[in-house]
């Protein structure tokens, strides 16, 4: 969970010198967001039921305690008795890096948000377009796990009273609507709710934050304290602002990636969301008079997202000081700090892989659990060998994974593959540009379950671009 500390430096006033009806309708536009906080019972049986059914992010470990409660059945065979969501098969670079592409994620959240925002079956049905039948089954699930929420503990109403106060903090509002000027949202909520959710293990220094529609989740523990709350809020925040831009937007802001031309551009594009949130906590840091020296292990666990975070911050404060919308100079100064923060990375194919499209024969599904597990992967595509939308994302790296004959669909397009037919183990790593694709692929086979374990395994000690072996 990223970790939390305070805001900025107010702004200078803005004089008007237009008609007063324009400069009141340019005012009237801008985001202008309230932050409350919130412990609740309902809060936290939504949150569980989601966590336990892999719906949201969450320290899934923690809550396992509560898997065998009936209601989470019920939720789970709820769910899935929605009608199938058509997948968007739109051509794009990349694996988009927010759920406002993926039918399947938004409505899901559009779901999640409605429950949390209802009191009845029959208000939940109306909020999510929901048949009647099927909202009385989730509210049911949901009673009956809120029935069982331990009561709240008096230290968490102290602090959710501490938080309430920082969050009134004006240059917390502040910082997120130059933001949310920069990003240009459509239809973003102004009112953002903090919900303090108790963990299961209080001792535990592992929590998580996310967010759900206008939502934000925070798990508490005993190490929580109140003046991480304007931070997180902050951060999930700007999550809420980037999803709720329109998906002809995000399309647009695709290709100024794609325009540029960049090595591992894919990766970068990856990590643009969460870099976004880290960089806006550090200029919180900074203009709430805090230290922001402390170490990125420290403030967010992965390898990649504190550093770009760190990239981008200058910049966003730049552009945000200038008052200046997204646009292709910003992507450009991203990219370009990038490609100099990350140059000892490029070769890693844990940094290609940061995001890719993984397309295993049945012989290699173990194979490529192992591999994700060991990747950390943030956005990632799994299909089988006959599922041709692996071709939808034009631009993000292909890795295969399974025996020769399995991949024989490949060897046209790929014909390494059949040339290592007879190899016990084998890599292939080449670069994809035909049919307007232009992606790295890197083939993993053998001649069964444990030679292609073999070559993924061995994936991960090599340069991508080493010299396709067999052994």
């Amino acid at each position: 969970m990223p970790k939390s500390k305070s805001l900025l430096n107010l702004r200078k006033p803005v004089f008007c010198y237009a008609p007063l009806i324009l400069c009141l309708a340019s005012s009237l536009q801008a985001y202008q967001p309230r932050f409350t906080a919130e412990v609740s019972a309902h809060a936290s049986a939504v949150y569980a039921l989601a966590c336990l059914n892999r719906q949201i992010s969450c320290t899934r470990t923690k809550f396992q305690g509560r898997e065998s409660h009936p209601a989470v059945a019920e939720w789970k065979a709820a769910f899935d008795a929605l009608l199938p969501i058509e997948s968007d098969a739109t051509p794009v670079p990349f694996i988009p890096n927010t759920p406002a592409l993926f039918p399947e994620q938004r409505r899901r959240n559009q779901i999640l948000d409605a429950l949390l925002e209802s009191r009845s079956a029959e208000q939940l049905a109306r909020r999510a377009r929901l048949d009647l039948a099927l909202a009385r089954k989730l509210w049911s699930a949901l009673l009956s796990m809120r029935g069982t929420m331990p009561r709240t503990p008096s230290s968490l109403l102290t602090m959710r009273n501490a938080s309430q106060k920082l969050l009134r903090d004006i240059r917390v509002s502040q910082l997120t609507r130059d933001i949310g000027t920069l990003l240009n949202p459509s239809g973003a909520n102004e009112s953002i709710i903090l919900h303090l959710i108790p963990s299961p293990d209080p001792t535990t220094d592992e929590a998580t934050g996310t967010m759900v529609g206008r939502h934000v989740f925070v798990e508490v523990t005993d190490y929580a304290k109140a003046d991480f709350a304007p931070s997180i809020a902050l951060h999930e925040t700007i999550h809420y602002l980037y999803d709720s831009v329109s998906p002809k937007t995000h399309r647009g802001r695709m290709q100024m990636f794609l325009a540029r031309s960049y090595p591992r551009a894919s990766s970068f594009y990856t990590l643009f969301n969460e870099a976004l949130a880290v960089a806006a906590q550090h200029l919180l840091d900074i203009r709430m008079g805090e230290d922001d020296a402390e170490s990125e292990g420290d403030t967010y666990r992965d390898a990649y997202i504190p550093r770009a975070g760190r990239v981008l911050a200058p910049i966003l404060d730049q552009w945000i000081s200038r008052r200046r919308r997204f646009d292709e100079q910003f992507v450009q100064a991203y990219l370009d700090g990038c490609a100099k923060e990350f140059a000892p990375d490029l070769a890693s194919p844990r940094f290609l892989l940061v995001s890719g499209v993984f397309v295993a024969s049945a012989s290699a599904e173990a194979a490529l659990d192992q591999l994700l597990s060991d990747l950390q992967s943030h956005s990632n595509v799994t299909l089988k060998p006959e599922d041709g939308s692996w071709s939808r994302f034009t631009h993000t790296p292909l890795v295969l994974l399974g025996t020769s004959a399995e991949l024989r669909p490949f060897w046209t397009q790929y014909p390494e593959i059949e040339r290592f037919a007879a190899e016990g183990s084998f890599i292939s790593a080449t670069m994809d540009r035909h049919a307007g694709m232009t992606r790295p692929v890197i083939v993993l086979g053998g001649s069964g379950v444990d030679a292609i374990r073999a070559a993924a395994k061995e994936l991960l000690t090599r340069s991508v671009w080493d010299a396709s072996v067999s052994h």
